[in-house]
């Protein structure tokens, strides 16, 4: 997930940090993307719209091109509005954040501790509440204060491992597979063994598989955040 390996583990498979990218020009509010042509699953992005790489453009809503901005509640709206526009309003999406940026969403959403119009909280299974803005989920990690990304010039896309964004995911096209076959014919060994297996340590499986965004276009990235 981060720049610089604070979290996770080495190999070539991406996440959601090196996944959310976008070749569209960077400009304010939530027309642009981060005039990046990076490649995935072997395919290069792009910024014009007929080509076959445009499809792999998430959608963003940047706060301001020059300058970072504190998270508004027109910054949430316009995410939820554009992942509607390109076909995500029946999907099961939610806000993904940080833990200090959940406490500055619940500040704006709640203040004095009343609810403003359109926010609210849902219990999940196991008696968990969480946080809601119009009917979608804000869920909170710790990983995603190294999620960033922010620019500081106004054309220029800067990746640091900060807490300066957040993402509005459509988790029916997100999922993590186990690579075939692996799986069915773990069999945990214990202790020196000559039939032990270089994937399993003490007793405890290794998983093997891929992060997977199946559609693009109905993620949203929300950047250029004030960190909380």
């Amino acid at each position: 997930m981060t720049l610089n390996a604070q979290v996770g583990v080495t190999g070539a498979y991406d996440g959601l940090k090196q996944l959310l990218d976008s070749a569209v020009a960077l400009v304010d509010g939530d027309t642009g993307g981060f005039a990046n042509t990076s490649a995935t699953y072997g395919t290069t992005r792009s910024a014009t719209t007929t080509a076959k790489g445009y499809a792999l453009n998430v959608k963003c809503v940047c706060t301001a091109d020059d300058a970072q901005n504190p998270l508004s509640i027109q910054n949430l709206n316009a995410a939820i509005t554009i992942s509607n526009i390109e076909g995500g309003k029946n999907a099961n999406r939610l806000f993904l954040c940080s833990e200090r940026r959940l406490d500055a969403i619940s500040d704006l959403l709640q203040p004095q501790g009343k609810y403003v119009i359109g926010a609210s909280s849902v219990e999940l299974d196991g008696g968990l509440r969480v946080l809601t803005w119009r009917g979608h989920k804000i869920i909170s990690s710790r990983l995603m204060a190294l999620y960033g990304p922010g620019t500081g010039n106004g054309s220029a896309l800067t990746r640091t491992d900060t807490d300066v964004g957040m993402v509005f995911l459509d988790m029916d096209n997100i999922s993590f597979r186990n690579v075939a076959g692996v799986d069915s014919r773990h069999v945990p060994i214990m202790g020196a063994d000559a039939s032990q297996r270089s994937d399993v340590e003490g007793g405890y499986f290794k998983t093997y598989g891929v992060f997977v965004v199946s559609k693009f276009n109905t993620q949203v990235v929300i950047y250029n955040l004030t960190t909380p």
